[in-house]
């Protein structure tokens, strides 16, 4: 592994921990999201030379990612309920299903990413990085409204592009 990277992680961390125990308000589940992410970032980004900043972005957005997928599953298994997904798509039979993140490589999201106009790109960066809706409307004075907006076109406008990697009934 790159000693920067290396670095650039261990120097990062005690940031992330902080910002992951303000979405999971657990310590514990803070702690394994970090290190999830932080895998998750070097395996994907372990020969990349990227910007501190960049780094730091993707490191966010794979943790809010990732967070989302805990929060999905863990309302799944609360309620008892079966991913409609996989039953839809295996009538039943045994399968070997795989997460929605582990489908898409952080590449191609990056790839997607870059093809947003710039206003939809920042407009959920700034989302993504635990912004809320009024703190990106100052930001980027536009109204609050605009910024729902901008956050639904980038949705849409990323599963369009993210489509042909997805199996049928993940979108």
């Amino acid at each position: 592994m790159d000693p920067q990277v290396e670095s650039f992680i261990g120097e990062i961390r005690p940031w992330l921990l902080r910002q992951a125990l303000n979405i999971c308000k657990d310590p514990t589940d803070s702690d394994d999201l970090v290190q999830e992410a932080s895998e998750r970032f070097l395996k994907a980004f372990a020969t990349h030379a990227l910007p501190r900043e960049e780094r730091e972005r993707w490191l966010i957005t794979i943790m809010a990612n990732r967070f989302i997928d805990l929060c999905r599953k863990r309302k799944s298994e609360k309620q008892g309920i079966v991913d409609p997904t996989l039953e839809r798509l295996t009538l039943g039979q045994p399968s070997d299903p795989t997460r929605l993140s582990e489908s898409i490589s952080d590449e191609t999201f990056a790839e997607s990413m870059k093809r947003l106009s710039p206003a939809l790109r920042d407009t959920l960066k700034l989302r993504l990085e635990g912004k809320r809706y009024h703190e990106i409307a100052e930001t980027q004075r536009i109204p609050i409204g605009a910024v729902g907006k901008r956050l639904s076109d980038a949705r849409q406008k990323l599963l369009r592009m993210l489509a042909p990697f997805l199996a049928p009934g993940d979108h």
